[in-house]
């Protein structure tokens, strides 16, 4: 089962001088600590020129990508490179044209798409830390490179997602692709995506990936649902893309209450620890379902961010040091 870690913002966070520490105080390497506790899997997201936008603050590069896969590589760990195809986020809301991409055709888009993900996988493959499997867009959803494959221009999008697929079968045909939608509890969302996208020619790919986090997505009733239904219908391997669950309320409106209702489970360290082992239980349920990732549980933000991610959603707490969750990893995948 992939237990994954999203530790995509790792540079960051170093060059920050944030510190972890373990249990008993102990300074620690998150990726070591991590392995240690039980993930057994990377993720990594890719820019494609986030110097092009500032507030990125450069992250995310292929430079910088290679250099936390040999880390990633050297402990061990297998990687899924995702492929945001943007300068800086892709998410349902926000696919922007990277820079040198804007004004394109559809056609030229997806010759640079391809182009881009060929040089990307190759520099990875001439630096023995080639991906163990590659995601080819996030979250895509709504489309992606808006507005040029925006839902519902469904022949733009399949031309643009083929394009990544045959490129990275074109460096290694083995590797397992992904297509990663979001809203995981939501089974119609689906059905009609991949039905339009099949229809349109998007074939070749290996698994389905679903961002699932219940605070917005609904409940694990319907999450489970949805993840039968697609392995019934489609049967390809299923693997929940991006999960996470906080250990308290957020300083800000991004989780309260309401988003406790919704989640099932409180925003607390132990509510943490049973959201995550329902995931656990629920995806051992499901035989073609392979694991998860865990967004970003080493991601940490000033106190004074009030809907940062990293002040509520990780798995350390504010003065660095593994919540519960965490600790008891190993466990609750018994």
């Amino acid at each position: 089962m992939i237990i994954g870690m999203d530790v995509s913002s790792y540079p960051e966070m170093k060059d920050k001088g944030y510190r972890y520490y373990d249990e008993n105080g102990t300074e620690i390497d998150v990726l070591e600590y991590g392995k240690k506790k039980g993930f057994n899997y990377g993720r990594l997201r890719l820019w494609n020129a986030p110097q092009n936008i500032p507030e990125s603050g450069g992250y995310c590069d292929l430079l910088q990508t290679i250099a936390i896969a040999k880390r990633l590589k050297k402990l061990d760990i297998p990687y899924l490179l995702d492929f945001h195809y943007s300068d800086w986020w892709a998410d349902p809301e926000h696919q922007n044209i990277p820079k040198a991409w804007k004004d394109l055709s559809v056609d030229a888009m997806a010759q640079e798409l391809f182009a881009f993900t060929e040089q990307a996988l190759l520099a990875l493959k001439e630096a023995d830390v080639y991906p163990d499997m590659i995601q080819i867009g996030n979250e895509i959803r709504n489309g992606m490179l808006f507005p040029v494959a925006k839902v519902p221009k469904w022949e733009n999008l399949a031309k643009l997602v083929n394009s990544g697929i045959a490129a990275a079968r074109k460096v290694n045909a083995d590797t397992k692709l992904m297509i990663h939608l979001d809203e995981g509890a939501t089974y119609a969302y689906y059905e009609e995506w991949f039905d339009h996208m099949m229809a349109q020619g998007m074939t070749d790919f290996d698994v389905i990936g679903l961002s699932y986090y219940p605070y917005i997505h609904g409940s694990f009733s319907d999450f489970e649902d949805c993840l039968q239904r697609l392995s019934q219908k489609y049967g390809k391997e299923l693997n929940v893309a991006e999960f996470a669950h906080p250990f308290r309320r957020s300083k800000g409106s991004f989780f309260g209450e309401k988003e406790e209702q919704c989640a099932g489970y409180p925003a607390s360290p132990v509510g943490q620890q049973e959201s995550l082992q329902h995931l656990i239980q629920l995806i051992q349920s499901v035989p073609a379902c392979s694991g998860f990732f865990y967004w970003e549980p080493f991601m940490r933000c000033e106190n004074n961010d009030e809907n940062g991610w990293g002040t509520f959603m990780e798995l350390m707490d504010d003065a660095g040091k593994p919540v519960i969750a965490l600790q008891k990893l190993q466990k609750l995948q018994k």
